[in-house]
């Protein structure tokens, strides 16, 4: 009833039954409207959603419900704080697939660069490609079959990506084979690139040279053959340049280069030979200038240098090919295996991004706790709230029954009036804790408020030695995890440090190893060749003895011969004999003859006949002297030749002997050096032997102390990864300390 009414029922008694009537009605009336508005006040309050009581518990006591929820909420917490370390295992764990696939992706990249540079020669290719393919399939197995990495243990693949992970291993395959098959030609690659860049270094000066010798010999008249065959030499020294270039050309380019070169480097041999001694071939004569020839055997001598060069080239030709093939079967595989290991990171990328079972039970315990604190909170409400509407109703009874006693109407508005100021006072101080002052107490007096005060101070009490515990636990982490990091970064750096100084060592060890490998090989070496000397030796005395056996042969033929032409002299002196005996007949027929003709012409015509048969006869006496006389001057000179040829004959016995007893003497050392030599090659031996045995135990050592290395390589990654999380858990534990930080717990 409102205000108007009121006072037209006031004015109503007042009209018709005096004061004390009035007053009479007037306080039942204000009884009644009081009770009316305590009943509408008590139906507006059941209503409101924030005051009605939990479910389950809401009829137990405050202090029950309390303990509840603080149980409840202790237990949600402890939950959250699980689910938080299982989902930050559970990231890293992820986080580490992720990165084996990215280091196998990088490796895959590193050995599709390494191989080319690896058929060229290049060592540090080699070390590239070796590591990279070792890294790769150390990745792929761990990919496959799963492994501890970095510390942490990693599973192998679920259903949904093993399909992917094997086709991963099977392109893989034949790369890794290529990869294998280069590394196993190492020895007969490396170099190779050195070699190339000689030739292609020396080319310019064979071309200098030649361009010289054909300037000079066209200025000096040289035949059209002579310069054509010039013009051939610097046509052939500029082609076996772009042959060496086109040499580490893929494809059959590069043995297309190669035969070319080689059969340049022949044509090229055979032209300068001509020019130094003449061909018929070619149609060339030998340069006679000493100047010219002086500066052709140069070119020769330089030319002889290249051509070494190119038959080191062309020996290894086969496993030059063999190697390069391997390289391009990398170069047309490594894309497709850099697709699937791109694939397989972003299908790992995409896991580590998936919200797993741990986190959505960590936001449910998280919503939970909220739900707890809420729950406490309204508790907390719902109690002071009916504590209010208790205070209330029994002011509205209160003013109802001032009506019947003035005493206790004072009474009950005293009460009202300290239990409302009881009320704001505790609202204020829950203000105060609300907005994270935890050292206020609120008041514990004899009114209404007592009580939930009294629950008030033991929870702010428990809160504050809860944030107060977070607070120490996260400065001893932050201290903690300050000097764990500290400590972390003193080993990184001693890892550091210990991996530069393994790596000295290891470089020295190689170095000792190759040096102490080369002088195996050179022992080996001087073995063999001391080994040819024994054979040489020993062909040597053969050829000795046997040329002392043909000197013997030839001095008995000498004599033998010796005495033939001592009888062919004698032989001679009785044909001189018989010829003077022919000249004298001769000259006796002559006078005869002369005789013969002057009886003829003394007898006239009848002698005619027999004149000419004298002058017929002494034309033939005439001959016979002249034939007897040139008889004896032969006679004479094969006697003088014979005497020579006697003379010559002993001087040669003489020397025959003489070069006898050397070739003795010579057999005599032959045997000695044969003897030196097979001592010298059993020493050899020996020291090749040994020296291989060291090599052997040096490449072990090298082999060890690489291992070394590697697991400090790991030890520093792995503490390098500490540090990083353990900074990463100062930043955590400082984030905390700031969230509890707007709690006030001290005065």
């Amino acid at each position: 009833m409102d205000q108007q009414a009121f006072d037209h029922i006031a004015a109503t008694r007042a009209s018709r039954g005096g004061p004390a009537r009035l007053r009479h009605a007037l306080d039942r009336l204000e009884t009644a409207n009081a009770a009316a508005a305590a009943a509408a006040d008590d139906a507006q309050q059941d209503t409101r959603p924030w005051l009605r009581r939990l479910p389950l518990i809401g009829r137990l006591p405050t202090q029950r419900q309390l303990s509840i929820l603080s149980t409840a909420l202790g237990i949600s917490l402890s939950v959250s704080a699980a689910c938080v370390a299982l989902n930050t295992i559970h990231s890293a764990n992820r986080s580490a697939q992720t990165q084996v696939a990215s280091d196998a992706l990088m490796h895959s990249q590193r050995i599709g660069k390494a191989a080319p540079n690896a058929v060229q020669g290049s060592d540090e290719a080699f070390r590239q490609l070796e590591e990279s393919r070792r890294e790769l399939t150390s990745d792929i197995r761990l990919m496959t079959r799963g492994g501890r990495v970095q510390g942490r243990q990693l599973q192998a693949p679920g259903a949904d990506l093993a399909a992917l992970v094997e086709s991963v291993r099977r392109q893989w395959g034949p790369t890794d084979l290529a990869a294998a098959s280069i590394l196993t030609l190492k020895a007969d690659l490396s170099g190779v690139d050195q070699t190339l860049q000689k030739l292609n270094a020396m080319s310019p000066d064979l071309l200098a040279r030649v361009e010289e010798i054909g300037a000079l010999r066209l200025a000096g008249g040289g035949s059209a053959r002579e310069i054509a065959a010039l013009g051939k030499l610097a046509m052939l020294t500029q082609r076996m340049s772009r042959s060496a270039s086109d040499f580490l050309t893929a494809g059959s380019a590069g043995s297309e280069a190669a035969f070319q070169l080689g059969r340049d480097t022949t044509v090229f041999r055979t032209t300068l030979d001509a020019l130094l001694e003449g061909s018929a071939a070619q149609g060339l004569s030998a340069v006679r200038e000493p100047e010219l020839r002086e500066k052709i055997g140069a070119l020769k001598a330089q030319f002889e240098d290249y051509q070494r060069l190119v038959a080191a080239i062309l020996d290894k030709l086969d496993k030059f090919s063999a190697a390069k093939n391997a390289a391009r079967l990398i170069f047309n595989e490594n894309e497709a295996l850099r697709q699937r290991l791109y694939t397989l990171q972003q299908a790992y990328r995409a896991q580590q991004d998936s919200l797993g079972f741990t986190f959505w039970l960590m936001v449910g315990c998280g919503v939970f706790t909220l739900l707890m604190a809420a729950a406490i909170g309204r508790v907390l409400l719902v109690d002071s709230n009916n504590r209010t509407r208790g205070a209330d109703r029994r002011r509205r009874e209160a003013e109802a029954m001032r009506i019947e006693s003035q005493r206790k109407e004072e009474a009950a508005r005293e009460t009202n009036a300290r239990n409302q100021v009881a009320i704001l006072r505790l609202m204020n101080e829950l203000q105060k804790v609300a907005d994270g002052d935890l050292t206020v107490r609120a008041t514990v007096s004899e009114n209404v408020t007592g009580a939930i005060a009294d629950t008030v101070n033991y929870t702010v009490e428990e809160l504050r030695v809860l944030v107060g515990r977070v607070t120490a636990t996260a400065e001893q982490v932050t201290r903690a995890a300050l000097h764990a990091h500290s400590v972390a970064s003193d080993l990184l750096r001693a890892s550091q440090q210990q991996s530069r100084e393994i790596q000295g060592v290891s470089s020295t060890v190689v170095r000792m190893a190759d040096q102490i490998t080369e002088v195996s090989r050179s022992a080996s070496v001087s073995a063999d060749v001391a080994r040819q000397s024994v054979a040489a030796a020993d062909l040597g005395s053969t050829a000795v003895a046997n040329a002392i056996f043909g000197m013997h042969e030839i001095r008995d033929q000498i004599q033998d011969t010796s005495k033939r032409i001592k009888r062919l002299g004698e032989s001679s002196q009785e044909i001189g004999e018989i010829t003077e005996l022919i000249s004298d007949i001769t000259e006796q027929t002559n006078v005869l003859a002369l005789n013969a003709a002057i009886q003829a012409a003394s007898a006239g015509e009848a002698g005619r006949g027999f004149t000419v048969v004298a002058e017929e006869v002494q034309r033939l006496a005439e001959r016979s002297a002249a034939a007897a006389r040139q008889i004896g001057a032969l006679v004479r000179t094969i006697q003088n030749d014979t005497h020579d040829a006697v003379a010559a004959m002993e001087k040669s016995t003489r020397g025959v002997v003489e070069g006898t007893r050397l070739s003795d003497a010579a057999g005599a050392a032959l045997t000695d050096i044969s003897h030196v030599s097979n001592r010298l090659a059993e020493l050899i031996s020996g020291i090749a032997q040994a020296t291989g045995e060291q090599a052997a135990s040096v490449g072990g050592v090298a082999h060890d102390i690489g291992q070394i290395l590697a697991v400090t390589e790991q030890t520093q990654e792995g503490t390098q990864h500490t540090a990083q999380s353990i900074h990463k858990l100062a930043a955590l534990a400082q984030e905390l300390k700031n969230s509890v930080a707007r709690f006030r717990i001290a005065s």
